[in-house]
């Protein structure tokens, strides 16, 4: 019996990312890139320093402070000890292929989530401009009746804004 070809079987391919929020946008990093997720360190303990360092397995760790990023007029970086408060937050240290490894707080702990490469699409200039080029591309997702917008974090310009403010 000659096998139909009449229902090929579905071939989607998809990419592994952990996705978090950030002031109301959802970003994502590929799994590939993440090499720890944690809690953030109190200063005590080798967090946050006022030149935006910390330490991470005895090694310095830049501080992406993506809430700057995305919303620079708003958003100052609180002092160090501010983080040591009652206010429990994650750090996911992550390094891509061309960035030095920097650690990125987040108030929630990340999700993993597969996304269907078809989902992904460039973003508007405009928009890239808007969020400073912090990232390239956007995953749309159809999310509980709505469409959920996922930024695909681009670490290399994120470290590099990060490291222009020094």
């Amino acid at each position: 019996m000659i096998p139909s070809l009449a229902n090929p079987p579905s071939q989607i391919e998809y990419c592994k990312v952990v996705v978090f929020q950030i002031l109301g946008h959802w970003l994502a990093l590929p799994t590939s890139a993440v090499l720890k997720i944690t809690r953030l360190p109190t200063p005590v303990n080798g967090g946050v320093e006022a030149n935006g360092l910390t330490m991470w397995n005895n090694c310095p760790l830049v501080f992406l402070d993506l809430h700057a990023l995305l919303a620079p007029k708003q958003y100052q970086l609180p002092p160090p000890e501010s983080h040591s408060s009652g206010c429990l937050r994650f750090v996911i240290i992550a390094q891509s292929q061309a960035t030095e490894p920097c650690a990125i707080p987040v108030d929630k702990p990340p999700t993993l989530m597969e996304i269907p490469l078809s989902e992904i699409q460039i973003l508007p200039p405009h928009y890239h401009q808007v969020i400073g080029g912090i990232a390239g591309h956007v995953a749309v997702l159809p999310h509980q009746g709505s469409i959920l917008n996922i930024l695909l974090l681009n670490l290399q310009q994120a470290l590099n804004k990060t490291l222009q403010k020094f």
